[in-house]
C-alpha cells in the first residue's frame, strides 16, 4: 500500500466531511466523468460508457457473482478470480494479477461474492475508513485494531503499512472462549466484529480496559442488544455499513449512520407497503471491479433525525434486515425492526433467538430453558402488535438450528 495514496484519500475524505451538498454533488459528477474510460474496459458496461448514469441498467449482485469476468476492467477471468479468492481463504495472498487481490465476502444472505481490489483501491478504502471512523488525535497516538472476520483479507491487513495501526485478525471459527481469550490478550483500542461475536463477548463479561471504539457489521443488531453490549464491554457498538459492493456508510461522531455520498451515487427504490427503500448504488472510486447501479437487497429505513455533524450524506437507521425477509401476512408488511423490538423486549438483550414466518404460521426459535409464561407473553405481544389474533405461532428450540457463520435471526419463507 502506498502511504501517499492513503494520505490523499484520508485528506480528501476529511474535507468531504464538512463540504456543503452542492460541493459533494460537483465532486460526484467529476468522479463519474473520470470513471468512463474504466467502464469502457468492462465488458458488461462498455456499451453504456459515456452515457448518463440513468441510461445504465439496474443490476443485482447475483448478476456480478455469475461471471466476474464480465464485471472487471482488468481482463481477469472468473475462474482465476475464484481461485485467488479461495487461496486467500487459507492464508494465501489472494493476488490474481499484479497488484489486484481477490477475496470472498459473505453478507447476511450467506452467499459468497467475489470482490476485486487493486493496491490503489485498498489505499483509498483505508484512507476513507480512517478519516470517517477515527478522531485525528486517536489516529496519531497509535491504535490496536482487533478484527473478527470469517476470513482474513489484505483489504484490512494492508493497513499495517501506515505504521499507525496494529491489526489483529481472529477467525469466526474460534470458540466463544477462544474469542474471549484473544480479546483479553490483545486488549484492543478498536474492536470490529459481527453482532453475534460482540454478544458472545458481552455474555462472557468481556470489558475492554483500553477500548475506545467498537463497531459491528455483517449482521443486524437491535437497539436493546446494542445497549446491553455497550454497558458490558465498555463502548456501545456503532454500525459500519459495508458489503461486497463497497464501503456504503459510516457512523459519525453524533452516532448517526450516514451514506458515503462523497464517493457514492445513490438512488432509491421504494419498498411497497413500507416507508423503507432499497438502494441503487454506484461506487465512483472502484475501478478494478466497477459498481454501477447495483440494486442492494438491504431494507433501508431513512432516519427521521437531523444530524449536525457537518457531513451532507443522507442518514439512515442501522440496517435491520433484508427486503426478502419482510413478513407479508394477510396484506400487512412487518419489518425486521418491529419483530426484533418485541423479541428483545420480551426475552431480554442477552437471549439468543430467531423468528421465521410463512404466510400461514410463524416459528420462534428460543433457548430450551425459556419458561412457559415468557413464551406466552411473547406470543401475546406478537399477536397484539404485529400478527393477527389467531395466527399460529410454533415454538422450537434454538439449539436445533444449524450453526452458521452469519446470524440470520429474521427470515421469511413465502
Amino acid at each position: 500500500m502506498q502511504a501517499l495514496q492513503l494520505f490523499s484519500s484520508w485528506y480528501q475524505t476529511r474535507k468531504a466531511l464538512t463540504a456543503p451538498p452542492h460541493i459533494l454533488a460537483d465532486k460526484r459528477e467529476r468522479l463519474w466523468k473520470n470513471l468512463q474510460p474504466t467502464l469502457a474496459k468492462t465488458p458488461a458496461l462498455a456499451p453504456f460508457a459515456g452515457s448518463a448514469l440513468a441510461d445504465f441498467p439496474v443490476i443485482k449482485p447475483a448478476d456480478m457473482r455469475e461471471d466476474i469476468s464480465r464485471w472487471n476492467s482488468a481482463g481477469i477471468s472468473h475462474a482465476d478470480a475464484c481461485q485467488a479468492a479461495a487461496a486467500a481463504e487459507t492464508g494465501g495472498s489472494g493476488e490474481v494479477t499484479s497488484g489486484i487481490i481477490a477475496g470472498y465476502s459473505t453478507g447476511t444472505s450467506g452467499t459468497k461474492g467475489v470482490f476485486l481490489a487493486s493496491a490503489r483501491e485498498r489505499a483509498v478504502y483505508a484512507g476513507q475508513s480512517i478519516a470517517k471512523l477515527l478522531p485525528l488525535h486517536q489516529m496519531l497516538s497509535g491504535v490496536r485494531v482487533l478484527l473478527f472476520l470469517r476470513a482474513n483479507s489484505r483489504l484490512y491487513s494492508d493497513g499495517k503499512g501506515a505504521r499507525l495501526f496494529d491489526f489483529r485478525y481472529c477467525p469466526l471459527s474460534l470458540s466463544p472462549q477462544e474469542k474471549l481469550a484473544a480479546a483479553k490478550t490483545y486488549d484492543p483500542h478498536i474492536l470490529i466484529a459481527p453482532a453475534h461475536v460482540l454478544a458472545e463477548l458481552a455474555g462472557q463479561g468481556f470489558n475492554g480496559a483500553s477500548l475506545k471504539q467498537c463497531f459491528y457489521g455483517a449482521e443486524p443488531m437491535g437497539d436493546i442488544e446494542s445497549d446491553w453490549v455497550g454497558q458490558t464491554i465498555g463502548k456501545t457498538p456503532a454500525p459500519i455499513y459495508q458489503a461486497t459492493e463497497g464501503f456504503l456508510g459510516f457512523t459519525c461522531r453524533h452516532g448517526h449512520l450516514h451514506l458515503n455520498e462523497d464517493s457514492l451515487m445513490v438512488d432509491t427504490l421504494p419498498v411497497k407497503g413500507t416507508d423503507g427503500v432499497q438502494l441503487i448504488v454506484t461506487d465512483l472510486l472502484r475501478t478494478s471491479q466497477p459498481i454501477v447501479r447495483v440494486l442492494l437487497d438491504d431494507f433501508i429505513e431513512p432516519s427521521p433525525l437531523a444530524c449536525s455533524c457537518g457531513f451532507a450524506g443522507r442518514t439512515i437507521r442501522p440496517v435491520a434486515g433484508r427486503v426478502q425477509h419482510l413478513w407479508r401476512i394477510h396484506g400487512k408488511v412487518i419489518t425486521p425492526r418491529q419483530v426484533t423490538h418485541i423479541m428483545e423486549t420480551t426475552l431480554g438483550a442477552a437471549a439468543p433467538w430467531a423468528a421465521h414466518a410463512a404466510p400461514d404460521h410463524a416459528t420462534l426459535y428460543l433457548p430450551q430453558e425459556t419458561q412457559g409464561p415468557q413464551v406466552s407473553a411473547l406470543q401475546s405481544a406478537l399477536r397484539q402488535g404485529l400478527l393477527p389474533a389467531d395466527f399460529p405461532i410454533v415454538i422450537r428450540s434454538i439449539e436445533t438450528m444449524q450453526k452458521e457463520h452469519k446470524r440470520n435471526r429474521i427470515r421469511w419463507h413465502g
